[in-house]
């Protein structure tokens, strides 16, 4: 991964969930040109269900995520890897931000579990 992309996480993370709900809004140009929490929210939820699978069958993810000592950015990278393909329109990097802010465990909770 290169340095810009790197530091592009980096700032992602250091930002309020609510701001990268904004941005996501206004990156898909719904609501108005600065976008809405709830426009960004709505944009993220329909992302991250057709996204879930591709992320929760993907074993570096899955490993990474089961490690403490696993950096966010790493984290964040490898999401990255996961869901840079089918996203269009929007920024890959604040989608990969999202999710792993949220919890990658809560979101592959039924599919990790059952690998137990």
């Amino acid at each position: 991964m290169d340095e810009l992309t790197l530091r592009e996480i980096e700032s992602q993370l250091a930002l309020d969930s609510e701001l990268l709900f904004r941005m996501l809004g206004a990156q898909q140009g719904v609501g108005s040109s600065r976008g809405t929490n709830r426009d960004g929210k709505d944009v993220y939820e329909n992302i991250k269900r057709s996204l879930r699978v591709r992320i929760c069958t993907n074993r570096r993810v899955q490993t990474l995520c089961g490690d403490s000592a696993t950096e966010k950015t790493t984290l964040v990278a490898a999401v990255l890897d996961c869901i840079s393909g089918p996203i269009i329109g929007i920024s890959p990097i604040t989608v990969s931000v999202l999710l792993v802010k949220e919890g990658l465990n809560n979101l592959c909770a039924d599919q990790w579990s059952d690998e137990s």
